[in-house]
């Protein structure tokens, strides 16, 4: 994500650059232009950021969810991704889940 925005900051400069008094065409309807142009960048960037936060949270939702449940049954173990520790649901807060077991008694 940060390339994008890198990417889009790129773009939104050189687009600047047409603003400057080194274009000798029809100055009016150019700087128009770009100012539409600027500001369709900076929405198109505002969006794309916008959904991204909001799909993530939408997963971790989701998935803080899916754990609750799995609190209710008796027995179950959480992987955790990224540490490979086997936990209980109840003792379990993070949303990063590799493999769920259950646990035989």
């Amino acid at each position: 994500m940060s390339l994008f925005n890198e990417f889009m900051v790129s773009c939104y400069l050189y687009t600047l650059l047409t603003l400057t008094d080194f274009h000798f065409t029809d100055k009016n309807l150019t700087r128009e232009h770009s100012g539409w142009a600027l500001t369709l960048i900076l929405l198109f960037t505002v969006f794309v950021n916008l959904m991204k936060f909001l799909t993530v949270k939408f997963l971790e939702v989701k998935t803080k969810c899916r754990l609750r449940q799995m609190r209710a049954k008796k027995g179950v173990v959480v992987q955790h991704k990224l540490e490979g520790k086997k936990e209980r649901a109840k003792d379990y807060a993070s949303s990063e889940v590799l493999e769920v077991k259950e646990i035989e008694d």
